[in-house]
């Protein structure tokens, strides 16, 4: 695990110029992206490259971690609507290669199918994370098994709380989300993940000194040779 402690906006530019260094060498790179207020600047940053033609995202395939259960994907708190206005739109990224789990069942044997176009894919390069109070993952909620894979997940009250404004309030928000499965994330080869805010000092904590552990989804990070933790000083608080 390799720690950067730097303002949100200046861990952007380095996320940016890791996903360039990438796009570069693999111009077909496969990444995985999830959402967050945390992770607007990153995807901003690079939706301004792909504006300005210093990036090009024509022929990167993108898998999404999450989105949510019974929810209309023009929805404005949908993932659809959040990854559309803070990346894709106008970056150039082509529409055939972006996808998103399933929402039409939930069989796990058929949402495992988001895995095998994973698979299908070569594998997730880089993969972009944000943090949830809890020790969230995408919508892997505390007590979420190491070796799940993509899966209905029922949120729990601090993730809604997070949301609730997407929402027009809490009572508003999905019960459930399907979301890509801890090892699904884990089985990426590089992965980023940004925190900022004195509100995540106890989850970065669990992460650099707890135990690997399900009651905190991102401690299994710690089991990645290739993890880059992108705080900011408040989100470092506690470390």
């Amino acid at each position: 695990m390799k720690i950067i402690t730097n303002d949100i906006s200046v861990s952007a530019d380095q996320i940016a110029d890791q996903v360039k260094e990438l796009l570069d060498d693999k111009p077909n790179a496969v990444l995985g992206l999830s959402f967050g207020k945390d992770l607007i600047p990153v995807y901003q940053k690079l939706k301004e490259l792909g504006q300005a033609g210093e990036l090009s995202f024509g022929d990167v395939r993108v898998f999404v971690c999450c989105e949510y259960r019974e929810l209309d994907k023009d929805h404005a708190g949908s993932i659809h609507s959040f990854m559309n206005a803070n990346l894709f739109e106008g970056a150039g990224f082509s529409d055939a290669n972006i996808f998103y789990p399933c929402l039409c069942s939930e069989d796990e044997e058929e949402l495992k199918e988001y895995d095998e176009q994973i698979s299908a894919a070569g594998g997730i390069d880089l993969m972009i994370l944000g943090i949830g109070v809890n020790g969230s993952i995408g919508f892997n909620e505390p007590a979420t098994p190491f070796e799940s894979y993509t899966h209905v997940q029922l949120l729990t009250d601090k993730t809604k709380n997070l949301v609730a404004e997407d929402f027009g309030g809490t009572e508003n928000v999905p019960e459930k989300g399907v979301t890509m499965g801890i090892k699904t994330i884990v089985s990426a080869r590089n992965i980023d993940l940004i925190a900022a805010g004195e509100e995540k000092a106890d989850a970065v904590h669990k992460i650099v000194y707890g135990k690997t552990i399900p009651f905190v989804p991102a401690s299994m990070l710690q089991i990645h040779m290739n993890l880059n933790l992108y705080v900011d000083s408040a989100a470092a608080s506690d470390i």
